[in-house]
């Protein structure tokens, strides 16, 4: 196969990874999701299910130690929740068509060997005005170039052109469903990529617990409640989606430093609540069950904000790609799909909503589609686009997609990610 002569190149030019980044990539490379899509001409419904031994259902906690609350929110059994991403282009994009995600994947982004952060963009404009210190996901447009695809991170538009093109509809809509900070609460997060990873209008999923001033939480659970004042660091392993573990205004109340707090004891450093605006028209349901989460989510087919969503019209085709974050990873230690076309009553696509009579789907009576996942590394779309890959050519003029050459079966991908990690080293 084509992959297989051109994967040397790609993996030694692309993926030189750094001791560290070796040891957050996954253990299993590659595996399925298995997808389903309806609508009745109000609303949009997703269903995914995808393997995940254990769930990750806290984000960011307080755990007493030595008589002090300590903040503890990477590795292990807490740190980084379960997270399910979809990025929708309705054909304005450049590139996502075949690229997918590797379209909003720069050099530069945090976690990346090449990563700028810090000082760097301290004194930068566009990343002072929404209050950024790292560069996360980003579409070229978003840059000056005299070519469509150079992406120079600190070449950012200014806010008139990136608002023009918002207007014009060039951004990707960003479902990000959540099972620490936003879930629990029945909600996905709404959010687009255009210069930045950027929070749709309105209020978050959740607020912070935390006190920067004394150093402690603002609010502990309620123990006439829900039968405790904090969650034990020894039982985050055991938590399932049926267990209380995320703080709300119904089941806590305000913070007693004079409780007698024993070793071990865990409070989240968020708190979560019900977003408003347009960052809160995304329903969410999520379990976890027999070493699967099942997600569904629903969401008006056109939410009126055209600005930071994208609406779905029967008749049309759209492009997604799927992102997986699960084993207490983040960032880029994640999973990803290749694009995929999305027909909203359109026969002929790889993904088909189905069009239903009444407020929710018939789940049983819409088959699964079966879509490859694998861990993406470090590649970028400027390693794809420049002269060290083989296919560059052909993706510059955007004619060609990552399945045209390397396959899309799972055990192409699995292939894929596996000669990666051989190359490398890992």
């Amino acid at each position: 196969m084509m992959a297989r002569n051109l994967l040397a190149a790609l993996v030694a030019a692309a993926l030189m990874l750094s001791s560290a980044a070796l040891a957050a990539a996954p253990e299993e490379l590659a595996y399925e999701l298995d997808v389903k899509v309806a609508y009745n001409g109000e609303d949009f419904f997703w269903l995914v299910s995808w393997p995940a031994e254990t769930p990750s259902l806290l984000h960011d906690v307080s755990v007493f130690r030595d008589g002090q609350w300590v903040r503890v929110n990477s590795g292990g059994v807490v740190g980084s929740e379960d997270r399910f991403t979809i990025m929708v282009d309705q054909g304005t994009v450049a590139g996502f068509g075949n690229l997918g995600c590797y379209a909003t994947c720069h050099a530069p982004v945090r976690s990346l060997d090449t990563a700028v952060g810090g000082d760097a963009l301290a004194d930068h404009p566009a990343y002072g005005a929404i209050g950024r210190n790292d560069i996360r996901k980003y579409i070229a447009e978003s840059r000056f170039g005299d070519l469509w695809w150079e992406t120079a991170w600190d070449a950012v538009k200014p806010p008139e052109m990136l608002d023009d093109l918002r207007d014009q509809g060039v951004f990707l809509d960003l479902w990000h469903w959540r099972a620490a900070r936003s879930d629990a609460m029945g909600f996905a997060d709404n959010q687009y990529v255009l210069e930045h990873r950027i929070n749709d209008a309105g209020s978050g999923p959740n607020t912070s617990n935390f006190d920067g001033a004394s150093g402690l939480p603002i609010r502990m659970f309620d123990p006439e409640k829900v039968g405790f004042a904090a969650l034990r660091f020894d039982d985050l392993p055991n938590l399932t989606t049926a267990d209380v573990y995320n703080l709300t205004s119904e089941n806590s109340i305000p913070f007693d430093p004079d409780y007698a707090w024993q070793e071990g004891d865990v409070i989240p450093r968020l708190m979560i609540r019900e977003p408003a605006g347009s960052r809160g028209s995304i329903r969410s349901d999520g379990q976890w069950a027999d070493g699967r989460w099942t997600v569904e989510m629903q969401r008006a087919m056109d939410p009126g904000s055209p600005r930071d969503d994208i609406a779905f019209a029967i008749g049309r085709t759209y492009t997604v790609g799927f992102g997986i974050f699960r084993d207490f990873t983040s960032t880029r230690f994640h999973h990803i799909s290749y694009p995929m076309k999305l027909g909203v009553g359109t026969p002929g696509a790889q993904l088909t909503a189905v069009g239903f009579l009444g407020d929710r789907p018939d789940w049983d009576a819409i088959p699964w589609t079966t879509v490859p996942v694998y861990y993406p590394a470090q590649v970028t779309m400027d390693w794809l686009l420049g002269e060290e890959h083989p296919g560059y050519l052909e993706m510059q003029q955007d004619v060609a997609s990552c399945a045209a050459c390397h396959g899309a079966t799972l055990e192409d991908v699995r292939w894929l990610s596996q000669g990666s990690i051989d190359e490398t080293g890992e």
